[in-house]
């Protein structure tokens, strides 16, 4: 089992961010192209910075929002 390092941040590089939570970059690409995430509010894109992140705060809600109830 690997070693897991909780870091409290707001944002999060995609190639973290797939590592953590399994996707692909393709994957997070594809949710940009079908609308369901929007480029400037759950893909940030930083000056200075050729990576692009992942705002979390943003993910959390759109998470929230499109939750299936489980009974």
């Amino acid at each position: 089992m690997e070693n897991i390092m909780i870091i409290p941040a707001k944002t999060m590089p995609i190639v973290t961010y797939c590592k953590v939570f399994g996707l692909t970059a393709e994957q997070i690409n594809m949710r940009l192209n079908r609308g369901i995430w929007q480029k400037g509010v759950h893909v940030l894109s930083v000056d200075g910075s050729k990576e692009r992140f992942i705002d979390l705060e943003e993910v959390d809600k759109w998470a929230r929002k499109n939750k299936i109830h489980v009974a």
